[in-house]
């Protein structure tokens, strides 16, 4: 059995490893010009059998390869690429960052709140509770964004 093994080892030995692309591009000229590839090749193609025993003509692997890549380059879906889209993208990025501001006061605010009227403690700048952190500006405050309910429901 170890011999039977071997043998079949070398026998398809050039169809594996480094050999397999030009292997691969051999089959594709076969598929396309039959004539183009030496004789001794054509014979060993020829004599590969049907894949699922099917009598259909094989397809060029590198057509179908390049209908998938075609595919993936273009979307099912129209964009939207108009100003309009723009500035809404931007303002629904702005909404989140208002969000997130909103969020880093419910959990830190304490930290920057006025607690000691005497001012005798000191207090650190605490980054996250400030507008540039959410890249938000002064001028954002004239904007008006949703924020949904501010209240916790109680249990």
């Amino acid at each position: 059995m170890h011999d039977n093994l071997m043998e079949i080892m070398w026998s398809t030995g050039h169809l594996s490893g480094s050999n397999a692309e030009y292997v691969e591009g051999l089959y594709e000229k076969y598929l396309s010009e039959p004539s183009s590839i030496p004789q001794q090749w054509r014979d060993f193609f020829q004599s590969l059998p049907a894949a699922n025993g099917s009598n259909a003509q094989e397809v060029s692997h590198a057509e179908i390869k390049k209908d998938f890549e075609a595919l993936g380059k273009f979307s099912r879906y129209k964009q939207v690429l108009s100003n309009d889209a723009v500035v809404n993208s931007e303002h629904e990025s702005k909404q989140v960052q208002v969000l997130q501001l909103i969020s880093s006061y419910r959990v830190g605010g304490h930290q920057k709140a006025r607690l000691d009227p005497l001012s005798l403690m000191h207090r650190e700048r605490v980054p996250d509770l400030q507008l540039e952190f959410h890249d938000l500006s002064p001028i954002d405050s004239s904007t008006i964004f949703q924020t949904g309910s501010l209240f916790f429901k109680k249990n």
